[in-house]
């Protein structure tokens, strides 16, 4: 069955960036990150091949996974892209120790996230998820699905993801406030990368047009990514102003900086939109 094989691949996956963490190998964390994603990305798009019950409950755990991971990768994103900034800014802007502020604050949020990252893999909850995803591959399916074509299955899997993503995208506004818009494009955000991961995964059964999808989703996902990013980047940078206006310390330079940042959150709707018809495009195709 594709979705069973699907998820064992996926799960030895899982455990492979599981060894490395373990390992000590750089950028294993994310590894896990994006194997959890994947994994919940396969229990939701293709929930109708699986044991609904089991994979609803087993698509929680992945997020309690994703987010015990996230703290350590997101500062490390964020201490190479501020540092990244603060490097090509003219020296006579630089006010301050603003790099030893920036490299002091996200190397401990990075220490306390690898922390917590270890202790959630260390924990029974993670073994109790390791276990209950392995059952699952061997739990039978739904009684409707034997006689549906896997292509059938899978095609129709993702007609409701791009419904999903469209309905997304739709909701993201040119005349929104700002925090409305944030809310609405990593809404769309996410809904474009659960498309990518399962049109990734189709490929094996629906070939080239999935494969065009995958790509067109992944287009997005990166598009409101970096808006994501400069987001989370400005919140970084309040805190960090705050924390040098207690010290007495002059925050004219992250203020240059958290201006750069919201200038990089102005995503133009209409760039959303000609890359949401990308995806609209592959879709049509895979009907062919």
């Amino acid at each position: 069955m594709f979705a069973a094989t699907l998820l064992r691949r996926q799960i030895d996956e899982l455990r492979a960036a599981d060894a490395d963490v373990r390992a000590g190998e750089p950028d294993a964390i994310h590894d896990v990150r994006i194997a959890a994603r994947r994994l919940r990305s396969t229990l939701t798009s293709y929930r109708r091949l699986l044991p609904p019950t089991e994979a609803r409950g087993l698509t929680e755990e992945l997020r309690w996974l994703g987010s015990a991971l996230s703290p350590a990768r997101d500062a490390q994103v964020m201490r190479a892209r501020l540092l990244g900034e603060l490097a090509d800014t003219p020296d006579d802007l630089v006010v301050g120790p603003v790099g030893d502020r920036i490299r002091s604050a996200l190397d401990a949020d990075a220490r306390r996230g690898q922390e917590a990252a270890a202790e959630a893999l260390s924990s029974a909850r993670y073994s109790h998820l390791l276990r209950d995803l392995d059952a699952l591959t061997t739990v039978g399916t739904p009684s409707d699905t034997p006689e549906r074509s896997a292509a059938r299955s899978v095609r129709r899997a993702l007609r409701a993801d791009v419904r999903l993503a469209r309905r997304a995208v739709r909701a993201t506004r040119a005349d929104m406030s700002a925090p409305d818009q944030d809310v609405a494009l990593h809404e769309a955000r996410k809904k474009a990368k659960r498309l990518h991961y399962a049109a990734e995964s189709a490929a094996e059964v629906l070939g080239r047009p999935a494969d065009e999808l995958a790509e067109a989703a992944h287009g997005v996902q990166d598009l409101l990514g970096e808006h994501q990013d400069s987001v989370v980047a400005r919140q970084y940078l309040i805190r960090l102003a705050n924390a040098q206006r207690a010290a007495g310390e002059d925050t004219f330079t992250v203020g240059l900086l958290h201006a750069r940042e919201q200038a990089a959150a102005r995503t133009d709707t209409a760039t959303t939109r000609a890359a949401w018809r990308r995806i609209a495009r592959a879709a049509r195709r895979l009907e062919r």
